[in-house]
């Protein structure tokens, strides 16, 4: 008997290992505004589209960037890659109805990596033009970054 337990829990063990996400994961510290839109970090590596803008800040210079949300989207993905921890950038996101989240950084996702990651969502996320503003944080010269942004 005892062995046939051991035997049943190797295998819900190893069911529960394979059914686990082996690529990104979003972290517990979720961060809930009051629009009801739950924005979160992603941890992990993501297949991000090659679809990406590049960019360039020095210290305190902001860049904008838009995206259209389409209606009926759930779902929207940013990532800041940068590259190097010598700089941090900061992420500031603005929905369509002036609501402002962030800012976020570097460590926001609890890794400092030189990238940053993160989810917004709600059902329906609000179409129409966001704002996305990044900006030289702590940049010693010029920090150059891409920005890729998706929504589903």
């Amino acid at each position: 008997m005892r062995k046939k337990l051991v035997v049943v829990l190797a295998m819900l063990c190893v069911l529960a290992f394979c059914m686990a996400p082996a690529a990104a994961t979003t972290s517990s510290d979720q961060v809930t505004k009051n629009s009801g839109m739950t924005v979160t970090p992603i941890i992990g590596n993501v297949m991000w589209p090659k679809s990406s803008t590049t960019g360039s800040v020095t210290q305190g210079v902001t860049e904008r960037y838009t995206y259209t949300v389409p209606a009926g989207s759930t779902t929207l993905t940013v990532r800041v890659a940068w590259g190097t921890t010598a700089s941090n950038l900061g992420l500031v996101v603005q929905t369509p109805d002036s609501v402002m989240h962030g800012e976020y950084d570097d460590a926001t996702d609890g890794s400092v990596n030189g990238s940053l990651a993160l989810q917004f969502q709600d059902s329906p996320l609000q179409s129409g033009q966001w704002v996305f503003f990044v900006r030289g944080k702590s940049v010693t010269s010029s920090q150059s970054f891409t920005i890729t942004i998706v929504s589903s």
